[in-house]
């Protein structure tokens, strides 16, 4: 194998010295420059130095992307899947200063962690339930009344804390809920994610660091 790389870097530098190729320009990029050959590097006359995003960089990357969570689960979701603290500009300046260094790869990397900490929440923490009831109807939106005979409750659970609500609160884990779900629905189907706070997306950026 590294007769092989040698082979390569030969070749290489004999491109860059035959007359063949003097009109050639060649670009290329990297995120280790100090693992370049110094052979080769010496022969890139040019160098560009792309440095990470800056805090206001991160604060404009992170906003955009709590809108966006935002808007696509408005439409399926009754309640709002977004703390309105979650999008206070002093807060989210504190975690894009947290996130210093971060490239934006890195920056999608903690909004996913943040929105995986909400399932995590409810899979390996979430003890207490409490149902959400709503009135669904029974028919197309084109074809619903206003008879309630019309329309039936549609029942799902949100986790607790039993201290807050201790007359609906139902002990038990998001598997072992009672299934008001329609038949052959995932029993993940039952339950209401709550919204994404500020504790989610700082231990994301925790981990990061």
């Amino acid at each position: 194998r590294r007769d092989g790389l040698r082979a390569v870097k030969t070749a290489l530098l004999y491109a860059f010295q035959c007359p063949e190729y003097e009109n050639l320009c060649v670009v290329a990029t990297t995120q280790r420059p100090w693992d370049v050959c110094p052979s080769v590097r010496k022969r890139l006359q040019k160098r560009c130095y792309l440095p990470p995003p800056t805090a206001g960089h991160r604060r404009d990357q992170l906003l955009r992307a709590l809108k966006d969570i935002a808007d696509k689960t408005n439409a399926t979701h009754k309640s709002p899947v977004v703390d309105r603290k979650l999008t206070d500009d002093e807060f989210v300046r504190d975690v894009a200063d947290m996130l210093d260094g971060c490239t934006p790869a890195d920056v999608a990397v903690v909004i996913r962690e943040m929105q995986m900490g909400v399932v995590a929440d409810i899979v390996n923490r979430a003890t207490h339930f409490r149902p959400i009831r709503t009135l669904r109807p029974t028919a197309t939106d084109e074809d619903a009344t206003e008879d309630p005979r019309e329309y039936h409750h549609d029942e799902r659970w949100v986790p607790c804390d039993a201290l807050r609500h201790p007359q609906d609160a139902v002990a038990a884990r998001w598997h072992e809920l009672p299934d008001t779900a329609p038949i052959g629905s995932p029993a993940a189907s039952r339950v209401e994610c709550p919204p994404l706070q500020q504790r989610h997306l700082l231990a994301a950026a925790a981990r990061m660091r």
